[in-house]
Formats: structure tokens, sequence, C-alpha cells
């Protein structure tokens, strides 16, 4: 449950869906979109697709919000992590939250439950590049004390995972 008592199902993401994520990339404003995916973009591939929802679990993990208040159950976010194969103790991470959505604790509720099944597969250590005109997020990882460099326009964060899972927790509860 959210902060403002909307009810959401998570769930590790699966083939079929797809369609969930082509419907809620509409979702995303297109500044939301350039946020996410570091540049402009209007729809995602076959091949996109099959990279966002074909994961194994273990080395890229993606957990998917639903409303199962509407019929389809439409995606409302979707957290995700990629272990790094030069080092499998950090995984990139990103977040997107339907825009209607935002500032209600989903993506907190998302990361927390993708850092706790980050946890249990040895990922110590959450990477993130964030474009630096997402002042938002930048002032948020700064709130919580999270320090990045910045390079060509992108501010790059490493965050423990454990961090990650006790912040998100305490944003979303409001204790923040």
């Amino acid at each position: 449950m959210l902060r403002d008592g909307t009810r959401v199902r998570l769930r590790p993401i699966r083939p079929d869906d797809k369609a969930r994520l082509v419907e809620g990339l509409k979702r995303l404003s297109s500044r939301s979109r350039y946020f996410r995916f570091l540049g402009a973009i209007n729809t995602l591939t076959e091949k996109s697709l099959r990279y966002l929802t074909e994961v194994d679990q273990e080395n890229h993990l993606a957990w998917i919000a639903v409303d199962p208040a509407v019929a389809g159950e439409p995606a409302l976010g979707v957290a995700r992590c990629v272990r790094l194969d030069a080092e499998p103790k950090i995984a990139e991470v990103a977040v997107a939250v339907a825009d209607d959505l935002q500032h209600r604790g989903l993506g907190s509720l998302l990361l927390e439950v993708l850092a706790g099944e980050a946890a249990k597969r040895g990922i110590e250590t959450f990477r993130a590049s964030v474009l630096h005109e997402n002042t938002g997020v930048v002032h948020a990882l700064q709130e919580l004390g999270v320090r990045g460099h910045l390079e060509r326009g992108l501010v790059h964060v490493d965050m423990a995972v454990e961090d990650v899972a006790k912040a998100a927790r305490a944003t979303r509860l409001g204790d923040r």
C-alpha cells in the first residue's frame, strides 16, 4: 500500500509483461522517459522489450508494480538491477514510476523490495548514473547522504544495498 492508501501488486517481471511496458511507457512524460533512459525515447523495440522482461532474476533482477484494481493490471512502475560481469557484487540500478504515481512512495517500495532480493543474491552495491538535470533524484540522493561524481552531464553514485533498503523503507513510511 502506498502512503495515500493506493494498493499495488509487486511481483517479479515476466516475459508476458511486454505489453504492460509498452503501455507503461505511455504513462511517462517525455521528461520522465528522458531521465529514465538517459535520452529521448518514444517506443521500445522488440529487442529492448526482450531485454527488459526476459530476465533471470539472478544477475538481472526486475520487479514490476501493477494496478490490481484495473482490468489487465497495468504497469505502474518497475525497478531493476543488472549485476556487473567484472564486479559481481555491484549491480546497476534503475527505477521508473508512472508520472501520476510519483511522490507517493511507489519508487521507494520498489527499491526496498529490489534491494532485499539483490542482497539475497550477493549484490552488495547499487550503482546508478543520473542525469545532472534530474534535480529531483540528485537532491533525493544528497538528502540520503549519497555523494557522487559528475562526468559528462551524469552524476555517478555507488550505494550500499543495505543502506538503500533502509532509506527506501524510511522514505516510503514518511520518516524522511
